[in-house]
Formats: structure tokens, C-alpha cells, sequence
């Protein structure tokens, strides 16, 4: 996958090369429906790009829909689940509440007067 190439320049701190490939790679997914993981994953990956580059608003616009949709499968797809399957899928998805809680703290300290 695409992503896949802009993570790997993300992980080594080449974000002028990451954000092209991974802008590719979500608009290569426009034609998913919103809720579908891959997309969701994408939008995931420029938000974390952008929250990188200190890009504290774009990251957290994007961050709050892929939070959103995140719930909304939770909300959708979790009470049908038996114990075993949502902590399965429970597994996959808590560690993006753990990353945007790190973002959110990171951005709300960069949003404090001390540091304007």
C-alpha cells in the first residue's frame, strides 16, 4: 500500500516526502465510504503527519472525524459482538484513542500562552 511508503518516510522524519504520498493515498481511498477502515486509517496517518509538523489545527480538524467515525463503528458494531470479538477489535482500535489522547494533550500544551 501506498501508506505504507508515506509512514515508513514519516517514521524517519521525512515529512516533506510523507505528506504527498500519504495525501495520495487518501485520495485514492475517496471512492470507500467514509466509515471504511482503510479510509479512516489514511485520514489517521495525515493527521499524525500533520500533528508531527506541529500542524495542531489541520491534524486535530482531521483527527476529529477519524475519532468520530471511530465511535460510530464502536456505537454500530460493538453491541451485537460477543466478549471475544470486541476485545478483538477493541485491541485494533484502542491504540488510535491512545494517540489522539496524546495529540490532544500535546496540542492543548502548544495552545497555552506560555508557549505562544
Amino acid at each position: 500500500m501506498i501508506s505504507d511508503l508515506g509512514n515508513f518516510y514519516r517514521y524517519k522524519g521525512r515529512f516533506a516526502d510523507a505528506k504527498p504520498v500519504l495525501e495520495e493515498a487518501l485520495a485514492g481511498e475517496e471512492a470507500l465510504d467514509p466509515n471504511h477502515p482503510l479510509r479512516v486509517q489514511s485520514q489517521e496517518d495525515l493527521a499524525i503527519l500533520l500533528w508531527k509538523q506541529k500542524d495542531y489545527q489541520r491534524a486535530s480538524s482531521i483527527y476529529h472525524d477519524v475519532m468520530e467515525r471511530s465511535l460510530d463503528f464502536i456505537n454500530r458494531y460493538f453491541p451485537p459482538m460477543s466478549e471475544q470479538e470486541k476485545t478483538k477489535y477493541w485491541d485494533i482500535l484502542s491504540p488510535r484513542f491512545q494517540r489522539f489522547y496524546n495529540f490532544a494533550i500535546e496540542a492543548k500544551k502548544c495552545r497555552t500562552p506560555a508557549h505562544q
